[in-house]
């Protein structure tokens, strides 16, 4: 049976009274004054009991209000009112910041064939022009404009001028806001349901903007990220993948402290690295477009230009590759606002195709609105298509360019890099004796210790060990971060004198020999993950056994990846040695 009840919240269509109380603001269902008629000074006693017992039918009508005492002092600002005060206490990463404070003009030069005028003057045709101009971008070719280029954009259609850098004014609305395609009203989906709180019919089209690009001079106000360490969580092999944990407890644990330990070098989390690719697989298949967007969600970008405080995401997804000339090659991806609301509706799920994406279907607990994508048929005319069952997961993808620098500066200077955290099923386990031995040529020197020092695995395990103190830790990024060479041997002077250093010299002396050589293997080894760090602007091998081979590294005849002399396949790619 279902009574329906009005109030200053519309109207509610209800089975049981105690839901009343979350659909019109209330703080407890005793604080609700239930009437038969509008304006009557009769309550209703016995809340708690049935609404057959108090002698109503399917399809009757109460009024309900919330007692005066019960009303919050303060009624709570419309999300579409939010303004500059609430947006000020957002904090948003320097690289935003900074980026504000440029005009993002582009100088253009004198132009000889049509400017008149004199050195020292300027007209249309040499004026500076905006980030967003159309023309310029066509010009250069470029796809997507940057986040602030966009920013500017909405800025200026919404006549929002000055400097954005400043103070916004009281009582501004704010421009932009993510997408959601959730039910939101006075009752959540299906209990209640109306054309203001329905979402709209979504239509698949590409993204203008993106959040993070390949910084070059011809894309204005740019933003790259720039990937110093990688990451590597716990995750279990499977015959088509890998499997992550990512919505366990421990899996938050451990990338929490991976995290703290990246903090403490002046990085952060900029996305993750997908490999295992081959001439016969697909770049980003559904199932790890669906883990992007998943991941983007978890790492929201935050903006006082956003109703909400949050808009879009710098997460990235780079898949690594071998091409037809045997080349590592890197593709870098983002998915778009539409697909981040679309994973957080759940109206997505990964098909058996892996470049098709499927709309989930309609149940009673989940609506899903009508999805298009438009497309050019073998007409060369434009056609909007439903997306049910599946569509293209292209999309839902915005590209990224991606490089490498000509002169590389890493963060990290070790040479002989330490053990890569959680590869035990290679038998590279991180120990005591392991530390020993990677220490073991610096002692004396504190240069030397310095650069050991200066490897976040190695960092990431000292952290993990509870032996060095919180203090002692901080200072080993500090050491890594050091602008000066002399600098970073007065820190490490100052960490090896420290009480936390020499407990863990005590220990070290008494590490077994077996544990100096559990999982021995190539440190030299490198590899790829799931969860990069990057700085600035934003920002395998096994132990030895029978088989046969060189004890030497061997590079892969199929993408040129060097692996470890115990290794039978390609780590990059997968393929046989031989």
């Amino acid at each position: 049976m279902i009574i329906r009840v009005r109030s200053h919240e519309g109207m509610h269509r209800v089975e049981l009274l105690q839901k009343l109380a979350p659909m019109m603001n209330a703080p407890t269902p005793d604080s609700i004054i239930l009437t038969r008629e509008a304006g009557s000074q009769q309550m209703l006693a016995d809340f708690e009991k049935s609404l057959l017992s108090l002698g109503f039918k399917h399809g009757d009508m109460l009024f309900a209000s919330v007692a005066a005492s019960a009303r919050p002092s303060v009624e709570p600002t419309s999300t579409h009112a939010t303004t500059s005060s609430t947006a000020s206490f957002v904090q948003q990463e320097s690289v935003d910041n900074q980026l504000e404070k440029d005009d993002g003009l582009i100088k253009r030069r004198r132009d000889g064939g049509f400017c008149k005028h004199g050195a020292n003057s300027m007209c249309e045709y040499c004026m500076p022009i905006e980030p967003f101009d159309a023309a310029y971008l066509a010009e250069k070719k470029i796809k997507h404009m940057s986040f602030h280029a966009y920013l500017r954009k909405v800025l200026s259609e919404n006549k929002i001028r000055g400097d954005i850098s400043s103070s916004l004014p009281v009582n501004m609305p704010l421009p932009l806001e993510d997408l959601d395609y959730h039910v939101n009203g006075h009752a959540q989906w299906p209990e209640g349901i109306c054309t203001k709180c329905q979402p709209s019919a979504v239509t698949l089209q590409r993204q203008p903007y993106r959040m993070v690009d390949n910084r070059s001079n011809d894309v204005p106000l740019g933003i790259k990220a720039v990937v110093e360490a990688i990451y590597e969580p716990k995750q279990a092999w499977e015959e088509d993948g890998i499997k992550l944990a990512i919505d366990s407890p421990e899996f938050d644990a451990e990338i929490a402290h991976a995290n703290t330990a990246a903090e403490l070098c002046g990085l952060k989390v900029v996305g993750m690295v997908l490999y295992r690719r081959h001439a016969n697989s697909y770049f980003l298949t559904s199932l790890e477009c669906r883990l992007a967007a998943y991941m983007e969600l978890k790492h929201p970008n935050a903006c006082r230009w956003a109703r909400s405080g949050q808009f879009g995401s710098k997460f990235v997804t780079c898949c690594i590759s071998g091409n037809q000339d045997g080349d590592i090659d890197v593709t870098a991806w983002q998915l778009s606002n539409s697909a981040m609301a679309m994973q957080a509706a759940d109206l997505i799920v990964p098909s058996s195709v892996p470049s098709k994406m499927c709309v989930q279907e309609p149940t009673k607990t989940r609506y899903v609105p009508d999805v298009f994508y438009k497309y050019t048929n073998e007409y060369n005319l434009p056609v909007t298509a439903n997306a049910k069952p599946a569509f293209p997961v292209e999309y839902l993808l915005v590209n990224l360019t991606h490089g490498f620098p000509n002169e590389p500066n890493p963060l990290f200077k070790s040479e002989g890099p330490f053990y890569i955290e959680n590869r035990e099923h290679l038998h590279q386990v991180q120990t005591l004796g392991l530390v020993k031995n990677h220490i073991a040529g610096a002692q004396g020197s504190l240069d030397k210790m310095a650069a050991l020092l200066s490897d976040f695995h190695f960092l990431v395990y000292l952290s993990s060990l509870d032996i060095l103190s919180a203090d002692n830790v901080k200072l080993i990024g500090r050491i890594i971060t050091a602008e000066t060479p002399e600098m970073s041997a007065q820190l490490t002077d100052e960490l090896l004198a420290s009480d936390g250093w020499q407990t863990l010299s005590l220990m070290l002396q008494e590490a077994s020999e077996s544990d100096l050589n559990h999982g021995a293997g190539s440190a030299m080894d490198t590899g790829d993950s799931s969860d990069g760090f990057s700085s600035g602007a934003q920002n395998t091998s096994s132990a030895g056994g029978g088989s046969g081979h060189s004890s030497s590294p061997w590079a892969c005849r199929h993408c040129t990846f060097e692996n470890s002399p115990a290794n039978d396949s390609c780590d990059m790619c997968a393929l046989p040695r031989d």
